[in-house]
């Protein structure tokens, strides 16, 4: 049972399910928010430590976003992207300008 347990996530999909459908989710958000503050890939890998290379591959879906990493891309962001941001479709929820 233990087994079950470390290869399903909190919301009952497997865990491997669960990390595919969101790595999308979150480059699609950081594309957002590179546009709204106009940054760029050397721009994004500053604020995370890795290159800008390293940046496209995360982008692409080659490799994937840690939680450290979108911690750090949402202070870059301001009060305007919370941690939980990055993990919402933002087809869904567009934010409304102030």
């Amino acid at each position: 049972m233990s087994a079950m347990l470390t290869s399903m996530s909190v919301t009952g999909m497997p865990a491997q399910t669960l990390r595919a459908s969101i790595q999308p989710t979150i480059s699609r958000n950081v594309r957002i928010l590179m546009a709204h503050k106009d940054a760029d890939q050397r721009d994004i890998g500053a604020v995370i430590g890795k290159s800008a290379q390293s940046v496209g591959h995360k982008l692409r879906g080659r490799a994937d976003w840690s939680v450290d990493e979108v911690l750090e891309l949402s202070q870059f962001g301001g009060p305007r992207w919370p941690i939980a941001r990055f993990f919402n479709d933002p087809d869904l929820e567009e934010p409304t300008e102030k």
